[in-house]
């Protein structure tokens, strides 16, 4: 065999015949294809994106009419996905730090980080105990009608919210998800195409879905059927945030203040801490 015979020998990658797509709570009972969650991070990750799709139906809801009474009859409904997103995206936090086997494979001091980043987080969104958003969702909110509120102190609670400050805190939701994202704490598969077989996902510099055959009884793997070039399910997540940052950009309304709102989507530049939210600071 020649040099250049021994070079080119090897497994061919091959491009997913699939679309995948992240495993969907609310989607059809046939989930074979779909990007399932293998650790506590990934599965936190699946809720908080339960929480986006959510909120994006209800802004969709409020952004089809004009009249500003409509409006904020229909702004209730962001509140209790809104509220529950926050508490899921803390949780996503605490799931990374707890997971010590993906520790290894985190930026330096990233568990510090995210200590800094879940403290700056809870202290930009109101949601905890009885915070601004929490009594909202508690009390005025269309999911529940608290029976010690008069309809008059409904009315100014709801008056003292405007859609430019719920569009902030989805904001600040959306650019926090943004940063966890980047940290390579996930573990994702999908079902196994025939049986006896199993499926090994990689990501490093690219997302490679390898297709092995297994022996069950002896638990080692016995030879591999194909290796894929896949989509990752980075992707297919960001791609959810990116469409709800165009959804909530229509909360802000014209000529109001505002901090905390998403202009653009930029890489970070070189030789910086992972978390623009602490950066920020």
């Amino acid at each position: 065999m020649s040099a250049d015979d021994k070079e080119s020998s090897g497994f061919p990658v091959y491009s997913d015949p699939i679309k995948r797509k992240i495993f969907d709570a609310a989607g059809d009972e046939d989930h074979k294809g779909e990007w399932q969650p293998m650790n506590s991070p990934a599965e936190w990750f699946c809720k908080c994106l339960e929480g986006l799709k959510d909120i994006q139906d209800a802004i969709e809801h409020f952004s089809a009419v004009q009249a500003v009474k409509k409006r904020r009859r229909r702004l209730r409904v962001i509140f209790v996905p809104l509220h529950s997103l926050c508490v899921s995206i803390v949780n996503l936090i605490n799931s990374i730090q707890a997971e010590k086997s993906v520790h290894s494979r985190l930026p330096p001091n990233c568990t510090a980080d995210l200590t800094q980043l879940r403290e700056k987080f809870e202290a930009l969104i109101p949601f905890r105990n009885k915070g601004k958003l929490a009594v909202l969702r508690n009390k005025g909110s269309t999911a529940h009608y608290d029976r010690d509120l008069s309809p008059e102190e409904m009315r100014e609670l709801i008056k003292n919210v405007s859609s430019t400050e719920v569009g902030e805190w989805i904001n600040i939701c959306l650019g926090t998800l943004s940063d966890l994202l980047k940290l390579n704490a996930y573990k994702w598969s999908v079902e196994a195409p025939a049986e006896n077989t199993a499926v090994i996902y990689c990501e490093d510099s690219v997302p490679i879905m390898s297709v092995v055959d297994v022996d069950i009884q002896q638990r080692r793997i016995t030879g591999l059927r194909g290796i894929y070039l896949t989509t990752s399910p980075r992707v297919i997540i960001f791609e959810t945030i990116k469409e709800l940052i165009d959804a909530a950009d229509t909360l802000f309304e014209e000529g109001s203040k505002y901090q905390f709102r998403i202009n653009g989507i930029h890489e970070d530049p070189p030789d910086v801490n992972w978390s623009k939210i602490l950066r920020s600071t």
